[in-house]
């Protein structure tokens, strides 16, 4: 079989496909559904592109589904999640909307993850075509909630059990042997005099834009414009005979990675400060969090030797009297979440509460183990690149969720695709050599 030759015949069918998922805005909402009713949707389209290939298809009351060939006791599974981030601001295309310019695709979720959807449920196809008996079962799950929590997992756990081994496409190539752990903290307090205050959408991804309510007369105006100047954030002043609506624009990133972001709401709140504004909350921010994203100020930051500790304010918002707000924090992989969890409990910033929303620990496999051996493998048979080894991430996936499982893909070396920002995209010629790399991986896995 020839896959390049496969895919050629099929491109538009898969470029369709694609086109299809994106234009569900899958973002978490609360309603009578699981996670809302546009992951709903985008689930019931995934599981009936699976069906078009006759493949067995399995929705499991709306927290996810899967796909699945094979027979046997053992499970290869391949989590890839049908969920996003909201679009956030400053896209040059329609964020739910297929948009295909120069080769490059563009739209929310084409790189996270629905792009590997796509891809997997095409090797699946494959495979059914061509392996005709395969000693294990291929199973492709499809969750909607990986962005909020991964409880869709939890739910397939619940009612299918773990997987044998597998991997989740939500990563980066060759392979991911490590993950950081991650904690998720809120918190609150009331001792503050701004009006109003909401800034960020999702609270693992740096925030983009901020706006803040003040009195007039507070602040130094042009104090607080040349500050928001100098580290290059676009604002918007509006204000009346009372109080000012302040507006600053920031860059999203991944919480992950901070320092590829510019965070809206720290940057704005720093300047705040340097305008000389008289508030309690704002003195405490600076002191503790700043505009720093190593940990320092909360007396946590810490490394090894595969990276160091992140820390990202995520949301906050001022709600009945109270500003309330998140701080996510990735830990080195072979660090103890439990150390910075104590350090954490010793935190005392005044007039503020604290509380732990989420614990996730560390996920580290050797890089000779035979679960991250058989994907590297796939890698360099598909692009030549032996030099490239496996690494570790800040990013959270699946993998942590499930036993005997490893993020594989589907980001190549060296390409930004924009996940969690604007003009998010994949180049179709990555997609197609996904669609290789999956395929030789399965069966690496099989033979296992």
């Amino acid at each position: 079989m020839n896959i390049k030759e496969e895919i050629y015949n099929h491109e538009q069918e898969i470029i369709s496909h694609l086109s299809k998922l994106i234009s569900y805005p899958s973002i978490y909402q609360k309603d009578d559904t699981p996670f809302g009713i546009q992951n709903k949707k985008c689930l019931e389209e995934a599981l009936k592109i699976a069906d078009s290939y006759g493949l067995k298809t399995v929705n499991l009351d709306d927290y996810c589904g899967y796909v699945e060939i094979g027979e046997g006791s053992e499970i290869i599974g391949v989590l890839a999640h049908l969920d996003v981030v909201p679009a956030g601001n400053g896209w040059n295309t329609e964020p739910f909307q297929l948009t295909i310019k120069d080769n490059k695709m563009y739209g929310r979720g084409v790189s996270d993850d629905k792009g590997a959807v796509v891809a997997m449920l095409f090797v699946m196809n494959l495979l059914k075509k061509f392996q005709h008996k395969l000693n294990k079962r291929v199973r492709l799950i499809l969750g909607c909630n990986e962005e909020c929590g991964s409880h869709d997992i939890e739910y397939y756990i619940k009612k299918e059990g773990n997987i044998s081994m597998g991997f989740t496409p939500d990563g980066s190539f060759p392979v991911i042997h490590g993950e950081k752990g991650r904690i998720l903290l809120s918190f609150s307090t009331s001792n503050t005099k701004i009006i109003d205050m909401i800034g960020g959408q999702s609270d693992n991804a740096v925030p983009d834009y901020v706006k803040f309510k003040i009195n007039n007369n507070s602040y130094q105006k042009k104090q607080l414009e040349n500050d928001l100047k100098i580290n290059n954030l676009h604002y918007k002043i509006t204000q009346n005979s009372h109080n000012h609506v302040i507006e600053v624009y920031g860059k999203a990133s991944h919480a992950s990675t901070p320092e590829k972001g510019k965070n809206a709401i720290s940057y704005a709140i720093m300047a705040l400060y340097h305008a000389g504004y008289e508030d309690e909350f704002i003195k405490n921010y600076v002191k503790y969090i700043g505009t720093s994203f190593d940990g320092k100020n909360l007396n946590i930051k810490c490394s090894d030797e595969y990276g160091s500790l992140t820390c990202n304010q995520g949301m906050l918002k001022k709600e009945n009297d109270k500003m309330i707000g998140t701080i996510d924090i990735r830990v080195p992989v072979t660090y103890p979440v439990e150390q910075i969890l104590k350090q954490l409990q010793t935190l005392k910033i005044p007039n503020w509460t604290f509380q732990i929303l989420d614990v996730s620990p560390s996920l580290f496999y050797p890089i000779d183990h035979p679960l991250v051996h058989s994907l590297q493998q796939a890698y360099i048979k598909v692009t030549g690149d032996e030099n490239t080894l496996p690494i570790t991430t800040g990013g959270g996936t699946y993998a942590k969720s499930i036993d005997h499982c490893v993020a594989f893909g589907c980001a190549f070396p060296d390409t930004f695709n924009h996940i969690h920002q604007a003009n998010e995209v994949l180049l179709k010629e990555e997609l197609w050599k996904q669609i290789e790399i999956y395929y030789i991986a399965i069966c690496n896995l099989l033979k296992i």
